[in-house]
């Protein structure tokens, strides 16, 4: 009797146990598949997050890209001096257009000759028309602020290297680049066209001048003051 007892009670036991086994395993799956499922859901949104950041450093750049092309070609078409025709000029263009096939190769260059010359007095006229405004405009300046730049001409040692010195910083040219300097300062053209000369024969010969003196066209104080100096000290 006794050892029947102790079986059931063996038995309740045993189950008893596997009872709060299967509990616990349930309980534990039931935590890992809620621990997957929040990271899975973590994981999804990370990716939601990137993709979303992505499209938005993405529409960023190219906003920017798009901002600087703009400005880059307003630039471009301002230093190029391109602007609007007129409905006159229009006309003009396409009634050109269409006799351009009939000419031949001489007067074909003789029509570019003459555009050459003619886009030239142009840019002449409207640089002096430039100088004269900037001219009015700056006739309160005061002399302090004139006097803030300083332009110098130092014979080296060797007498065929000139130093011009802009505020301090020494610019080597040799005999010749010097003469060539002062036969345009002493040309035959008014002012302006001489300014604008010199200036692009720095650009064309000695961009490095311009670029450490920081002259960006002819109206720089720079560049004026260079153009008084070399007059005033070089005769041919």
């Amino acid at each position: 009797m006794a050892t029947k007892t102790t079986k059931a009670a063996s038995t309740k036991v045993t189950k008893a146990s596997a009872a709060k086994a299967t509990k616990a395993s349930a309980t534990k799956t039931t935590k890992a598949a809620s621990t997957k499922v929040t990271k899975a859901s973590a994981t999804k949104e990370t990716k939601a997050s990137a993709t979303k950041t992505a499209k938005e450093s993405a529409q960023a750049k190219s906003k920017a890209a798009a901002t600087k092309t703009a400005k880059a070609t307003k630039t471009s078409q301002k230093q190029k001096g391109t602007r609007s025709q007129t409905a006159q000029e229009k006309a003009l263009s396409t009634e050109l257009e269409k006799i351009l096939p009939e000419l031949d190769a001489e007067g074909l260059q003789f029509l570019l000759d003459q555009a050459r010359v003619h886009l030239y007095n142009m840019q002449i006229d409207r640089m002096r028309a430039e100088a004269e405004n900037e001219k009015t405009a700056t006739r309160g300046t005061s002399k302090t602020a004139v006097e803030t730049c300083n332009v110098e001409i130092k014979r080296g040692q060797n007498s065929d290297v000139y130093h011009i010195v802009c505020n301090g910083h020494f610019s080597m040219f040799n005999s010749d680049e010097m003469l060539s300097i002062v036969r345009i300062c002493h040309g035959q053209d008014d002012d302006v066209e001489k300014k604008s000369r010199l200036y692009h024969w720095f650009f064309r010969e000695r961009r490095d001048f311009l670029n450490d003196n920081g002259i960006a066209d002819i109206h720089s104080q720079v560049l004026d003051m260079l153009y008084q100096l070399v007059k005033k000290r070089f005769k041919i």
